[in-house]
């Protein structure tokens, strides 16, 4: 079920809002944040404008900012995000 819905997050989110060529790393990190936020999410977030502008480390950087549930910041989801982010930073 995972690969599945991998696989349509991928469709939907990754390939449908990324506009410039994107590396394996970085994709990996953008397909996380869209399977945990959802594709419409994805699509209007400041990840994609960064990227899809030329702003590779600024994408990777506002990974950072999904870190909260509730509006409470989430240790858990903080870490997830700094690791999506050390990702992202391979593929720049």
């Amino acid at each position: 079920m995972l690969v599945k819905a991998l696989g349509e997050f991928a469709g939907a989110s990754v390939e449908k809002c990324i506009t410039r060529e994107i590396l394996d790393p970085t994709y990996v990190a953008f397909l996380d944040l869209a399977y945990n936020i959802g594709s419409g999410a994805f699509c209007r977030s400041t990840v994609v404008r960064k990227f899809n502008a030329g702003d590779r480390r600024g994408a990777c950087d506002a990974l950072l900012l999904f870190n909260k549930a509730g509006g409470k910041v989430i240790p858990g989801l903080t870490a997830r995000r700094e690791r999506e982010r050390a990702l992202c930073l391979k593929g720049i």
